[in-house]
C-alpha cells in the first residue's frame, strides 16, 4: 500500500511539475555557434525559456543543412537566417498568398559593400521605416519576420586593399547577395564563393586573393586563414541576422507567446550589436599584435572616402528593382540619423473607459495588454479601462501616460447597462464606436479608440469592436481570410450598443480594413426590419481597404443608414498603394485624380494635409495609413464634423471638386 500511494505521488508530482514536456521551440541557425551570433541566440534560448515558463523548452538544432529550408518545410519553428540568404531568394508562395507587392525580398540593402560605416548605421536602418517593410518582406516566403540581429562588421582579408585600384582584377570570397556581387564586380573584382571551411586551402592555392569576414571569425577559429596575410581596416558590410517564425507554427501560438517573443528577440537587439562590436575589436586587437603573424594596412580617411564614392556610383546601376526602393531612403537615414526624443509623460491623465466587443480568443492571461489574442474565438464583451495622458498634443502617438490598466469581462445585458449608466452623466448621450484596421493588437485598437475619444472631446462613450487581427505587419493574408467572418458578431454588438437604454446618437468610426467589416455587415442588414431607417448619425470610413466596385455597389444601402456618410482618402496612403497591388484594383481609399465619389457619400481629399513623408516616395507599404488619427487637419475636421454635423462646405479649409456631376471636398492647408 505505501508503495503505491508514494508511486501516485511522484505521478502526481510528475504532471503538476510538467516533467513530460508537451511545448517545445526548436531553433536553427544559419550562423555558427562560435560566432557572436550564437552567443545571441543562447541568451535568446535561456531568457525566452524562462520567461515561457517551465513548461516550455527551446531547443537549438545542430544545422545539418539548409536552415532556411528547414523553417519552411516545419523542420524547425524559428530560424536565423542570413540576411545574404535572404536577399537571393525569390517569393515561392502563391499570388493569392502574396503579401503586399511583387517584388522580391529587400535584405540586399544590407549586402551592398561599403554602405554603412558601422554596426550602429545599420542597426538605425532596421528601426526605420525601411527596416519594417523589409522584415514584412518574408510573409512573402510563408514566414514571419520577427526581428534583427547584428553579428559583426566584416572586413578584408588577405591581399592588401588599400584603394579601389586594388580590387581590379581581384579574386574575391563573398557570401553577399547579388547586388552586392554586382557592385564588387564593377569595382573590377571578380566575386567567387567558396564555402568557410575551403577559405584556408583556396588562399593558399591562389584560387582567391582575398575574403572578406568578422574579425572574431578569424580569432575564434569560424575561419581558418594561413599566416602571413593582411588586414585591410575597413569595414566591408554588417553580417546581419534575421529572426524569422514558420508561419504555420506561428499561428499555434497563444498571443501572449507571440508576444513574448517578440519582445525577447527586440530586446536582444541592442545587446547583438553590442557584443559583436566587443568581440571584433578584441579580435582586430589580437590580429594586430606582432605575435599574430597578420599585416595590418590602415586605410586612410581619404582612401575610405574613395571607396565609399567609387562603391556609391556603382550601387544604383548594380542593384535591381528590388534593392532600388529602398536605396535612396537608407542613404539619407545614413546620412541624417534621426535623433530619438525622449516623450515626457503627460503631467494630467484621465480614465477612459472603453466598452468593447471582441471575437478574438479569450486567452484569460492576467497581463491585459495580451489577454486577446490574433486567433479567432467566441464573442465576449466586457469593458477595457485605460488612462490617457489629456495634455499630450492632439493626433499624436500615445505617450508614457497611456496605458491599458484592466480588461472587465462583462456579459451581454450587464455591458448595456454599464453602457447606459456611462450615457446618462454624458450631454450628447452618444456613443462613438471605433473598429480598427490590418495589423492592430487588442491592445492597441483599444488604446486607440480611447485616444480618438479624447482628442474629439467626446461627450459619450466610446466603444470598440475587435476582430481577430493578427498583430503583425507581414501577416496580411491572414488578416484579410479574417476580417470579413466577424460579419455576424459585429452585427451583434452593434445591435447591443444601439438598443442601449437613453442612447441618442451612435456614430461608427471605421478604419482601413475594418471598412470592409462595416460596409459588408451594414449592406447585410440594410432594408431589414429595424435597418429600414437610419441607425447611426455618422457612419465615417477612414482610408477604406475596399474595392472601389464593390464599394460603389454597397454605398446606396449604406446611406440609407446613417444620416451622414463620410469617406476620407489620400493619394499618399503607401499602405493602400500596396493593397492595390495586392490585389490589382483600386481602393476606395485612395485620393488623386481617380477618388471615389458616389452619390451621398461625402468624399474627403486628405492629400493636401497629409505630405507623404521624405522617405515614403520609393518606400511602399510604409506610411501616410493613420492620417485619421495622427494628422491634426484631419482630426480637427472630424471633431467639427461630430460636434456639429455640418456638411463640407460648411466646415473649415475644405474647397469643393468636381467630378463628373458630383462634388468632392479637398484639404486646403495653411501655407
Amino acid at each position: 500500500m505505501g508503495v503505491r500511494i508514494f508511486a501516485a505521488i511522484l505521478l502526481c508530482l510528475a504532471c503538476s511539475q510538467g516533467w513530460a514536456q508537451s511545448n517545445t521551440i526548436r531553433i536553427v541557425s544559419g550562423f555558427p555557434e562560435k560566432s557572436s551570433l550564437g552567443g545571441t541566440l543562447q541568451e535568446f534560448q535561456m531568457q525566452a525559456a524562462e520567461r515561457l515558463g517551465r513548461e516550455w523548452k527551446i531547443e537549438i538544432l545542430p544545422l545539418g543543412g539548409n536552415a532556411f529550408t528547414t523553417v519552411i518545410a516545419g523542420g524547425a519553428d524559428l530560424a536565423v537566417l542570413s540576411s545574404s540568404a535572404l536577399a537571393s531568394l525569390k517569393p515561392s508562395a502563391p499570388t493569392s498568398d502574396r503579401q503586399a507587392s511583387d517584388d522580391d525580398i529587400n535584405f540586399a540593402i544590407f549586402d551592398l559593400p561599403f554602405f554603412f560605416n558601422d554596426l550602429q548605421e545599420a542597426q538605425q536602418v532596421q528601426k526605420s521605416a525601411v527596416g519594417d517593410v523589409v522584415l514584412a518582406s518574408v510573409g512573402k516566403l510563408g514566414l514571419v519576420g520577427l526581428g534583427y540581429w547584428n553579428g559583426g562588421m566584416s572586413q578584408l582579408f588577405g591581399k592588401p586593399v588599400q584603394s579601389v585600384e586594388a580590387f581590379k582584377g581581384l579574386k574575391f570570397r563573398t557570401t553577399i547577395a547579388p547586388e552586392g556581387r554586382a557592385t564588387v564586380t564593377a569595382l573590377g573584382a571578380s566575386p567567387s564563393a567558396f564555402a568557410a571551411a575551403e577559405i584556408g586551402a583556396a588562399l593558399q592555392a591562389g584560387a582567391i586573393d582575398a575574403i572578406e569576414t568578422a574579425p572574431h571569425y578569424v580569432t575564434d577559429g569560424i575561419i581558418n586563414l594561413p599566416g602571413g596575410r593582411a588586414i585591410s581596416k575597413v569595414n566591408f558590410r554588417p553580417l546581419v541576422a534575421v529572426v524569422v517564425a514558420n508561419r504555420t507554427f506561428w499561428r499555434t501560438l497563444s498571443f501572449q507567446n507571440q508576444t513574448i517573443l517578440l519582445d525577447q528577440v527586440s530586446r536582444l537587439a541592442e545587446s547583438a550589436t553590442n557584443q559583436a562590436i566587443k568581440r571584433d575589436s578584441s579580435a582586430l586587437e589580437e590580429l594586430n599584435s606582432p605575435f599574430a603573424g597578420y599585416r595590418s594596412t590602415d586605410i586612410s580617411q581619404l582612401q575610405l572616402a574613395s571607396f565609399r564614392q567609387s562603391a556609391s556610383k556603382t550601387w544604383d546601376a548594380a542593384a535591381s528593382p528590388r534593392a532600388d526602393g529602398v536605396l535612396n531612403i537608407s542613404k539619407q537615414i545614413v546620412a541624417q540619423p534621426p535623433t530619438n526624443v525622449a516623450v515626457p509623460p503627460s503631467t494630467l491623465t484621465a480614465d477612459m473607459p472603453v466598452f468593447f466587443a471582441t471575437d478574438r480568443k479569450d486567452e484569460r492571461a492576467t497581463d491585459p495588454t495580451v489577454r486577446f489574442a490574433g486567433q479567432r474565438g467566441t464573442l465576449s464583451f466586457g469593458r477595457a479601462d485605460v488612462t490617457v495622458g489629456i495634455n499630450r498634443p492632439i493626433a499624436s502617438d500615445p505617450d508614457p501616460a497611456t496605458k491599458l490598466n484592466r480588461i472587465s469581462p462583462l456579459g451581454r445585458a450587464e455591458f448595456k447597462a454599464k453602457l447606459a449608466e456611462k450615457l446618462a452623466s454624458s450631454g450628447r448621450k452618444e456613443v462613438l464606436i471605433y473598429v480598427h484596421g490590418f495589423n492592430n493588437s487588442f491592445a492597441g485598437a483599444v488604446t486607440n479608440a480611447a485616444l480618438l475619444a479624447s482628442d474629439v472631446k467626446l461627450d459619450g462613450a466610446v466603444a470598440m469592436f475587435s476582430w481577430p487581427s493578427a498583430g503583425i505587419f507581414s501577416e496580411y493574408t491572414a488578416d484579410d481570410n479574417e476580417v470579413s467572418v466577424s460579419r455576424d458578431a459585429f452585427l451583434n454588438f452593434l445591435e447591443a450598443v444601439r438598443t442601449v437604454a437613453g442612447v441618442h446618437r451612435v456614430n461608427i468610426v471605421a478604419h482601413s480594413m475594418g471598412n470592409r467589416l462595416v460596409a459588408e455587415a451594414l449592406e447585410f442588414v440594410s432594408g431589414q426590419d429595424g435597418y429600414k431607417q437610419p441607425i447611426l448619425q455618422h457612419l465615417v470610413l477612414a482610408a477604406p481597404d475596399i474595392y472601389v466596385a464593390k464599394f460603389e455597389l454597397a454605398a446606396p444601402r449604406l446611406v440609407k443608414l446613417a444620416n451622414r456618410v463620410t469617406l476620407y482618402a489620400s493619394d499618399n496612403d503607401s499602405a493602400l498603394w500596396c493593397s492595390r497591388k495586392f490585389y490589382g484594383k483600386r481602393r476606395a481609399g485612395q485620393g488623386g485624380d481617380q477618388i471615389v465619389v458616389v452619390s451621398g457619400v461625402d468624399t474627403l481629399d486628405a492629400t493636401p494635409a497629409d505630405p507623404r513623408p521624405w522617405w515614403s516616395v520609393s518606400l511602399p507599404c510604409s506610411s501616410g495609413h493613420s492620417y485619421l488619427t495622427r494628422n491634426s487637419s484631419v482630426l480637427a475636421d472630424l471633431f467639427s464634423l461630430m460636434t456639429s454635423d455640418k456638411a463640407p462646405i460648411d466646415r473649415f479649409r475644405l474647397q469643393p471638386r468636381q467630378k463628373g456631376p458630383l462634388s468632392y471636398w479637398i484639404f486646403q492647408v495653411a501655407q
